[in-house]
């Protein structure tokens, strides 16, 4: 197998399970984790005493990991020389299977050759994209007092997946969706040995969202805003350290033309990017000296910016719902129960999709005898009501709600995607297509397509392969799903089913027999394989309640994982009533 070969990502934490994954020494194609284990931050390391060159580039490369004091023990391996040239901040490359190899070998000077896979990127902004290929520079080592060190060696940091696992940690930066209502994570790498990351994370705020990320959301921190000050405690004493209780402040320039609405929608980011890093309240936001708000001269808390909680979970209150035989039915503690209406009395529905606040439904149905030119068509209506026809076709993924529920999406045929939009007060339903341009040149069929609770992203799989979108508006209305991004390089075109299980965590279903469901990081760093205990593949549908449980059909039903189960209790156990390969869950979304 060639370093082209396909590589699995795994990483040490999933933010929506609580787990992390072991770090395998190969690149086979296949998925791996282990749950409730915690990555090991090693000791800096500075160079060992009459160490062999080879090893010594090992042992830089790993020292590199730490950035305290710009790189400050990486650089010991070097000469003075190369300290002076070497220009750490150009970029940092993510490999695996590194091969330290002599290219030339004299007395007192050598010249190693590195081999590796390139695995992903970290943007100076902490911003990591999969970045598939073969790694290969030099690096030329001279005798330093009878020492090797490294003389010559390329611009930017080079981390072994293991150490930047150990070394880093996923934290989110939050922005706004368009219409305001919920806060987007964008998920960013930070030094473990940070010397401050409540400082940090402000810095990546004001500096704004990754550029795929940017035409498909809002922020209140832009450009103009700036730091009057070093971020301290609340006391205005101190560097605020993750998990402590001295509190937070932060005092803002730049928000002169920001009103009370802007104001409190800047809190929001802050104060929810800063809890999620660990940094507690409370928050004294300040602008030019004074208070941000009136109404918060001691601090702000979680609670004063609740309506934006991103760990909220629209839908929880409506319950679970199933296709069985072909009707739409709720799942109860007595079994399953038609809903009222033509759809539970239906029998040829074959997918459908509740909206978040459980007053509308859209179904995917087969077209009734004689059957014309299109074999199915979506239908959109009220849950329990008359539904209308709002597209046809020969195949249909999944229908999936907006985050407003006022218009449902699916992709017909493989190629195109449609957005019905249903007038509640009248039932009628328009129909429009969505610009999925960026979607076609991936070249492979649409199987799957769910929007994101905040609206921003769409997970896709196309060709087998996920992809993760942004959703962008026009000024005129429309809409288009831009800047695709593959996720899941090691799952090659193995899925066939995928749903959000948080903001910035999917769950897709894939064609293997030893992990058939798996967890995906959003920017693609993190894959991790769900427990496959009691499943009988293939597993054909997946669906997904934020930190809450995992739904499959699989061969023998539909069956439910709770993420909240103790590592030793967490595997899948059956619905009552939902057993046969024929049904699917329906969960809200």
């Amino acid at each position: 197998m060639t370093r082209a070969r396909v590589l699995v990502y795994l990483l040490a934490f999933v933010a929506a399970l609580g787990g992390c994954a072991a770090v395998p020494t190969d690149s086979a194609a296949h998925v791996v984790g282990n749950v409730g284990l915690q990555p090991t931050v090693q000791p800096e390391q500075a160079p060992i005493p009459g160490r062999e060159p080879d090893l010594l580039v090992r042992d830089f490369i790993s020292a590199s990991s730490s950035q305290r004091g710009q790189h400050r023990v990486a650089r010991q391996y070097l000469t003075a020389a190369g300290s002076k040239s070497w220009d750490d901040s150009a970029s940092t490359t993510v490999i695996a299977n590194l091969d330290t190899l002599y290219d030339t070998r004299l007395a007192d000077k050598v010249t190693i050759l590195l081999r590796a896979d390139r695995v992903g990127k970290l943007s100076a902004a902490g911003a990591y994209d999969v970045d598939q290929g073969v790694y290969e520079t030099r690096m030329t080592l001279e005798r330093v007092d009878g020492q090797w060190r490294i003389d010559a060696l390329p611009s930017g940091v080079v981390l072994q997946r293991s150490d930047f696992l150990s070394r880093y940690q996923r934290l989110p930066v939050y922005f706004l969706n368009p219409d305001l209502s919920k806060v987007v994570p964008d998920p960013r790498w930070v030094a473990r040995d940070s010397d401050s990351v409540a400082a940090r994370m402000v810095e990546l705020l004001i500096g704004g969202p990754r550029p795929q990320l940017a035409p498909g959301v809002v922020s209140e921190l832009a450009k103009d805003v700036r730091l009057r000050s070093n971020v301290t405690t609340a006391s205005g004493v101190g560097v605020p350290a993750a998990g402590g209780s001295g509190g937070v402040s932060i005092d803002f320039g730049g928000l002169d033309t920001r009103d009370a609405a802007q104001r409190q929608l800047l809190a929001a980011q802050v104060i929810w990017t800063l809890d999620a890093a660990q940094v507690r309240g409370p928050y004294v936001l300040l602008a030019d000296g004074a208070p941000l708000d009136e109404k918060h001269p001691r601090g702000w808390d979680t609670t004063d910016v609740a309506s934006t909680d991103p760990g909220s979970s629209p839908g929880a209150d409506v319950g679970l719902h199933a296709i069985s035989g072909g009707s739409l039915v709720k799942v109860t503690d007595g079994g399953v129960v038609p809903v009222p209406g033509p759809l539970g009395n239906a029998s040829s529905l074959e997918t459908a999709a509740i909206s978040h606040d459980g007053q509308q439904v859209a179904a995917v149905s087969t077209m009734p005898a004689p059957k014309p030119a299109a074999v199915v068509q979506l239908l959109v209506g009220g849950l329990g009501g008359m539904a209308v026809n709002a597209a046809t076709g020969n195949t249909m993924t999944r229908p999936s709600w907006a985050s407003d529920d006022r218009a449902v999406w699916v992709a017909v045929d493989g190629a195109t995607v449609v957005r019905a939009v249903r007038e509640p007060s009248t039932g009628q339903v328009s129909s429009s297509p969505v610009d999925v341009g960026s979607i076609a040149a991936l070249g492979g069929p649409i199987g799957a397509l769910r929007l994101s609770r905040d609206g921003v992203r769409a997970a896709l799989v196309v060709g087998g392969r996920v992809f993760v979108a942004v959703v962008a508006r026009s000024q005129n209305g429309g809409v288009a799903l831009i800047s695709p991004q593959m996720v899941a390089p090691s799952l090659a075109d193995t899925a066939v089913s995928v749903d959000w299980s948080s903001a910035d965590t999917l769950v897709a279903a894939v064609r293997a027999d030893d992990s058939p469901v798996v967890t995906v990081g959003v920017d693609g760093a993190q894959v991790q394989a769900l427990p496959s205990r009691n499943l009988s593949p293939p597993v054909r549908f997946v669906a997904a309640s934020p930190a809450s449980s995992v739904l499959v059909a699989d061969n023998r039903g539909v069956l439910q994982l709770n993420v909240g189960d103790a590592p030793g209790d967490r595997y899948w156990r059956e619905i009552a009533g939902l057993s046969g390969s024929k049904n699917i869950p329906i969960l809200p979304g």
